[in-house]
């Protein structure tokens, strides 16, 4: 017993130690994370001068940002691991950017690249594009700045997904497992988004068909917004805010509390929380 009690006393010693280390190395490199980092890092921008319509990124580790440009021409601005650089080409008029797949990544350079992630930016001139598909298996994902598509599909297995002032013809998709979602200044045709721990928050948000919005974990919530139909689905959270016309509402909690307007005009919308609140007004 004796030597089991020594051995955590100097476990919890050499941790002890080791986050000093850390935290004193934290301090030296002026709190930079990309200082203390172990991966082979640079910063480029390429420029795309190939007309595309249409837009797809997949990549492994980094976050991944379409945005308006005042510029002429589009270009790509990457952020990588030299060991994993993303790589950008335009194939039948498709703006196509992937990341070459490193295998047996060493621990620490793995934290080091969650620490200070790559990112590829993708700035855009026009203001109208086809479809869009934009994924990352971990990182971050951003769609900004008065652009427009006919279709959009935001996909992050580990992170957030953020959308403003966009204008989608058909329909507009955002899924992530772990992360949350905002989108707001969007016009849409139909709205879907996913997640199993995560938040939803909606912010002038108009749907000229459905909103259909399901999470395990976490919550929804509308800021004036609207749609012809609204589905809103939480096992564990509270479904809250405010839309800007009248709803048929079918509102269910199985342990928590519903306030919602009893109208009996507009289009259905549909409710349900198995654990948490449903609160809903309408904003005249």
């Amino acid at each position: 017993m004796k030597k089991v009690i020594i051995s955590i006393i100097v476990a919890i010693i050499l941790i002890a130690a080791g986050g000093a280390i850390c935290g004193m190395a934290y301090v030296q490199m002026d709190g930079s994370f990309a200082a203390m980092s172990f991966a082979d890092m640079e910063l480029d921008e390429i420029e795309v001068t190939e007309e595309f319509k249409d837009i797809e990124a997949a990549v492994n580790i980094g976050n991944v940002t379409i945005r308006r440009s005042d510029e002429a021409d589009c270009y790509v601005e990457r952020y990588q691991d030299k060991k994993a650089p993303f790589e950008v080409s335009v194939e039948n008029g498709k703006l196509l950017i992937t990341q070459k797949e490193r295998k047996n990544v060493p621990w620490y350079e793995y934290l080091s690249l969650l620490a200070d992630m790559p990112r590829v930016v993708v700035f855009l001139p026009k203001e109208e594009y086809g479809d869009i598909a934009l994924k990352t298996d971990t990182g971050k994902i951003a769609a900004v700045g008065e652009l427009s598509s006919d279709s959009m599909s935001l996909t992050s297995e580990t992170g957030d997904i953020s959308i403003s002032e966009m204008v989608c013809k058909r329909q507009l998709s955002a899924n992530t497992d772990t992360g949350e979602i905002k989108i707001s200044d969007t016009t849409c045709s139909d709205l879907k988004m996913q997640g199993e721990t995560s938040s939803m928050q909606l912010r002038d948000v108009v749907s000229a068909g459905t909103f259909d919005i399901v999470t395990e974990t976490g919550s929804i919530k509308f800021d004036d917004c609207d749609a012809s139909q609204i589905t809103a689905q939480v096992e564990t959270g509270s479904i809250t805010g405010t839309l800007r016309s009248s709803k048929r509402f079918e509102a269910k909690v199985e342990t928590g509390s519903v306030h919602v307007p009893k109208d009996t005009d507009g289009g259905l919308c549909k409710l349900k929380t198995e654990t948490g609140e449903i609160r809903i007004s309408i904003d005249d």
